[in-house]
């Protein structure tokens, strides 16, 4: 198996470069026209399978483990019979949910939200710098 690693865009480098997967026997059929895309380190032209092309994964998240996390996790995916990535694109995407609904949704207690209700239904009180913004700068910005 070959890898060329593939020229960066706009660097100077003339001529298509080659992303090679295989033994490299059949390098003719690979010549199609350069795709752009797109690596951690930068854009790049290069050569995508079809099958890459349509797989809609193209970011990367890298993250530095300690040995210890390492064999950890490693341990944990073997039990559960799947990948490290699986696993940890499970463990961690469940993890981002909880997370975003903690900080989306307002749980209150009864006695809170009777509290809550109460202050939206008291009447407001005029402040009178705010009254005097308004009546001095009647237009938003941007109308």
């Amino acid at each position: 198996m070959t890898w060329d690693p593939p020229a960066a865009v706009g660097d100077g480098v003339s001529g298509p470069s080659e992303l090679v997967v295989g033994d490299g026997a059949d390098r003719s059929a690979q010549r199609a026209s350069p795709t752009v895309f797109r690596t951690a380190s930068g854009r790049y032209r290069g050569r995508m399978s079809k099958a890459a092309q349509r797989d809609p994964r193209r970011h990367r998240i890298e993250v530095r483990v300690s040995a210890d996390q390492d064999a950890l996790i490693r341990q944990a995916a073997d039990l559960e019979g799947t990948t490290i990535t699986a696993f940890v694109m499970d463990t961690t995407l469940a993890r981002a949910r909880r997370v975003l609904r903690q900080h989306q949704d307002l749980v209150l207690s009864n006695e809170a939200f009777d509290r809550f209700i109460t202050e939206l239904d008291r009447p407001t009180e005029a402040v009178a710098a705010l009254t005097e913004l308004f009546r001095s700068n009647p237009k938003l910005p941007g109308d």
